[in-house]
């Protein structure tokens, strides 16, 4: 029997790489990936605004898109060690982004502290699945992060719900093919383009 992979709302996943230039998407390597232990938030508005032409029609005319104004997340995780002296927890990477600096002692610890006046903050690209939707996100600062610590029940297991804002978003939604793919095609066709945005991934196989 064949191994299947089955989606569902409580499929979520997270991965988060600090970027090299601030708000150039970075792909992230699978060693970045965060469990979530809560429904994630992502979400990013975009500006319509009003047409004014005056149009030969008596039906108002459409609106005009604008800007896509500052997206906002949030995740929640566990905080893992990564059972190595000196290699960074999970999720080291946005610790990083929200502390601004770390410092690794090899083969003894890894500790973040405030950044400093005229540090530049880090910038995270991040991959965020949600059933079998992936978001692919960059430009993101973590600007809050906060900690609940107690002696017993789930706050005994230390967690830590991450938030803040991003540049831009890009979707890759689920749809159907609009024609059987054929073996060494470069491109596939699908129902509703719309549920795909440019510059966001899929994966064929093992391409």
């Amino acid at each position: 029997m064949s191994n299947q992979i089955i989606a569902s709302a409580d499929t979520q996943t997270l991965w988060a790489v600090i970027e090299d230039s601030p708000g150039v998407f970075k792909a992230p390597a699978a060693t970045d990936a965060v469990l979530v232990t809560e429904n994630m938030t992502i979400k990013q508005e975009r500006e319509f605004l009003e047409n004014r032409q005056r149009m030969p029609s008596l039906s108002k005319a459409g609106t005009i898109a604008g800007v896509y104004n500052a997206g906002e997340w949030s995740a929640k995780c566990y905080i893992q060690p990564s059972g190595a002296a000196g290699t960074a927890p999970v999720p080291g990477q946005l610790f990083k982004a929200l502390m601004g600096r770390e410092t690794v002692e090899a083969g003894t610890q890894v500790t973040y502290s405030p950044a400093k006046l005229g540090d530049a903050m880090p910038t995270i690209s991040m991959i965020a699945v949600r059933g079998w939707d992936t978001y692919y996100i960059s430009g993101a600062v973590v600007a809050k992060g906060s900690m609940a610590v107690k002696a017993s029940g789930d706050d005994a297991l230390l967690q830590c719900t991450f938030s803040g804002s991003f540049l831009r978003m890009r979707l890759a939604g689920t749809d159907s093919l609009a024609a059987a793919a054929t073996v060494g095609a470069t491109a596939l066709t699908v129902a509703d383009a719309r549920r795909y945005d440019v510059g966001a991934h899929v994966v064929v196989g093992t391409d």
